[in-house]
C-alpha cells in the first residue's frame, strides 16, 4: 500500500463543520421522527498529486453536500443520481476538480459516547456500504472516505486540537466538539 495524505482545504473544512453542525443542531421539516442530529452526507471533490515521487496527496477542495439523501439520526442514505449529476457538471466546467470519494457525519448527543467506542471512525455498516457497492465506487475512482464526528459539550470546552492518532483529529467549535 502506497503512502498517502489526506489535505482538507480551509474551505472544504468550513463547508464540512456548518452543514455537519446545521443537521445536529437545526430541526429539519418534513423529516420523522428525531428531526435534529441527524447525519449528513456529501462528495469530496479536489485532486490527488504525487510528492516526491511516492506519496500521493489527495486535496479536498471542497465539498457539495447531498441534499436529496435522506437522513436519520443513525444513517444517511445517499442519491447515486447526485453523483452522476454533479460529476457531470464539475468535470465539464472545473476540469481540475476531481471526485475523491464521500464524508458523512456521525451525530452523538453526549461527548462522553464517542471516545470509547471510537465513533469517530467508520462503523461496521460504514464499511459495508463501501464494501458492496466497490463496483459502482470504481466507475468513479472513489479513493477518499471521512467522516466528521459531531457532539454537543455540556460542560466548559477543552480548548485546541488535540491529535488523537494519525487519522483523527478532534476540536471545538462553540458548544460543540468534532472529530
Amino acid at each position: 500500500m502506497s503512502n498517502h495524505i489526506i489535505r482538507i482545504s480551509e474551505n472544504a473544512l468550513i463547508q464540512l463543520c456548518l452543514s455537519g453542525l446545521e443537521a445536529y443542531s437545526v430541526p429539519h421539516k418534513g423529516v420523522r421522527k428525531q428531526k435534529n442530529r441527524l447525519e449528513t452526507y456529501g462528495l469530496l471533490w479536489g485532486y490527488e498529486a504525487l510528492i516526491k515521487g511516492e506519496t500521493k496527496l489527495y486535496n479536498v477542495e471542497f465539498v457539495s453536500i447531498d441534499t436529496s439523501a435522506k437522513q436519520d439520526h443513525a444513517s444517511v442514505d445517499p442519491s447515486n443520481q447526485s453523483l452522476q449529476l454533479k460529476g457531470e457538471l464539475i468535470t465539464s466546467f472545473w476540469p481540475h476538480y476531481d471526485f475523491l470519494g464521500d464524508v458523512h457525519t456521525h451525530p452523538y448527543e453526549h461527548y462522553t459516547d464517542v471516545l470509547p467506542i471510537k465513533g469517530y471512525n467508520y462503523s461496521s455498516t460504514d464499511i459495508k456500504r463501501i464494501e458492496d457497492n466497490t463496483v459502482y465506487w470504481s466507475i468513479y475512482n472513489y479513493r477518499v472516505g471521512l467522516v466528521l464526528t459531531v457532539s454537543r459539550l455540556h460542560s466548559k470546552p477543552r480548548r485546541g486540537l488535540v491529535q488523537l492518532d494519525k487519522s483523527t483529529i478532534e476540536f471545538t467549535l462553540g458548544k460543540y466538539r468534532l472529530w
